[in-house]
């Protein structure tokens, strides 16, 4: 199951002899003699094309010097944004979108997949990447977050940052074919126990996207986004 580890403006990252981090290189990293900081680049054959538009391809590698068993550092950020650091046990899968993806340990896998559904076009969430545990994610997000467990919700899909594989999403309102191209865009779904959360942001990363459908999905089939 995932768990949340730690959460807020600034958060200390474990780092052991046998777990590297990598962590975005427009993140400051505070540490103590005890870490090194270098330059590398994990799973360069996964999810490749998502983490070179995102600025995760090559990375800050941090590690502990060899005399040291254990260390941690810490990471900040400003401007009213949150970070969120999560374990995945082994097995665990997490949809993850790489804009708030800041960092994770060299032990994640991660692959991209492809949803070819009308919900999917019309979100603009066609190209997906899933990072498979075990290991650590940390999540950056652009206000306050919400986490949702078992529930039923409605949201704005630019406000997503992390969910299930499995969860299903649907066009929420849409009663007459109308409703698709000219209504507000809004997709619900349904929540239910053992499924990895879903976590949303108080406020959107783009806050010029526009919120109708008929423009999401003519962008999403011209110009499709790699999350």
């Amino acid at each position: 199951m995932i768990s949340v580890l730690r959460s807020g403006g600034t958060t200390m990252v474990p780092c052991t002899r046998k777990q590297r981090i990598y962590i975005r290189h427009d993140k400051e990293i505070h540490s103590d003699p005890t870490i090194l900081v270098t330059t590398g680049v994990p799973r360069p054959g996964q999810a490749t094309f998502s983490r070179i538009i995102k600025n995760s391809f090559l990375m800050q590698e941090v590690s502990i010097k060899s005399s040291e068993i254990h260390g941690t550092f810490e990471i900040k950020c400003l401007g009213g944004k949150e970070l969120i650091l999560l374990e995945l046990e082994a097995n665990d899968r997490l949809t993850v979108n790489f804009t708030h993806l800041i960092g994770f340990s060299e032990s994640l896998k991660f692959k991209s997949c492809a949803n070819l559904s009308v919900t999917a076009f019309a979100c603009d969430r066609n190209f997906v990447s899933i990072a498979q545990g075990p290991g650590f994610a940390i999540l950056e997000t652009h206000g306050n977050y919400t986490i949702h467990r078992d529930s039923t919700i409605v949201i704005d899909p630019e406000l997503l940052i992390a969910w299930d594989p499995r969860t299903r999403f649907r066009l929420s309102g849409v009663h007459r074919w109308r409703d698709i191209y000219f209504n507000r865009l809004r997709v619900s779904c349904n929540l239910t126990p053992g499924l990895s959360p879903l976590i949303i942001d108080s406020k959107s990363i783009n806050p010029r996207t526009s919120a109708n459908p008929l423009l999401r999905m003519i962008k999403s089939v011209y110009l499709p986004r790699l999350n």
